[in-house]
């Protein structure tokens, strides 16, 4: 079945999406031992654009086949197939076998301040070495589990998208529900420190 017709801008934008969709799914695993962030090598060196790119063009060339009687959701069918590919992956015999050794903090990894902020506009700041600030995001992931938007914006944190206008055509939904769920986000993640006797 061919896919549906969309504009050069309708191609742009759900490319993004199904990007960072693709992100969120590969941060949530261990690759070679590691989280992602901690410096996880996915096999392949695949990354999230590589997962886009291949889920919409085996589509294209009927690889995977689109059937809108069955399924009418076009970007939803691409999710799945995101799916099946990260899942492949995660399986593969070489990311079962094979480990990496956490990656050496350099001064130019992104602090966990970046990923969340606080709502005096004021970053929050989390001292200690970049395995502490790994657990601390796995900490934060575990604690918005079934939290899609909040996981959603988490991703777009940590692919430095930071305007909450992005965000919301990105994630499709309005900039309110937005500014609702980093509210919902910052007040886990406050807990969360001061559960740890962290100042905030």
């Amino acid at each position: 079945m061919p896919v549906p017709k969309l504009t050069e801008d309708e191609w742009e934008e759900l490319t993004e999406r199904l990007t960072l969709y693709a992100y969120g799914k590969l941060a949530r695993l261990y690759w070679r031992g590691l989280p992602l962030r901690a410096g996880g090598s996915v096999p392949g060196g695949v990354v999230a654009e590589d997962l886009a790119a291949e889920a919409i063009t085996d589509t294209i060339q009927g690889t995977r086949v689109w059937n809108p009687q069955d399924d009418s959701d076009f970007p939803a069918f691409l999710r799945s197939v995101v799916d099946s590919k990260v899942s492949h992956l995660a399986k593969s015999l070489e990311n079962r076998l094979s480990r990496r050794s956490p990656a050496a903090q350099t001064d130019d990894d992104p602090p966990i301040e970046q990923l969340v902020r606080d709502p005096r506009g004021d970053p929050q700041t989390v001292h200690g070495n970049q395995e502490a600030a790994d657990n601390f995001r796995a900490m934060i992931r575990a604690e918005i589990l079934g939290d899609d938007l909040a996981e959603g914006i988490l991703n777009c944190l940590e692919q430095q998208i930071t305007k909450p206008s992005e965000m919301a055509v990105l994630l499709d939904v309005t900039v309110e529900e937005i500014n609702n769920a980093q509210k919902r986000l910052r007040r886990k993640v406050e807990k969360m420190m001061k559960a740890k006797g962290r100042k905030v």
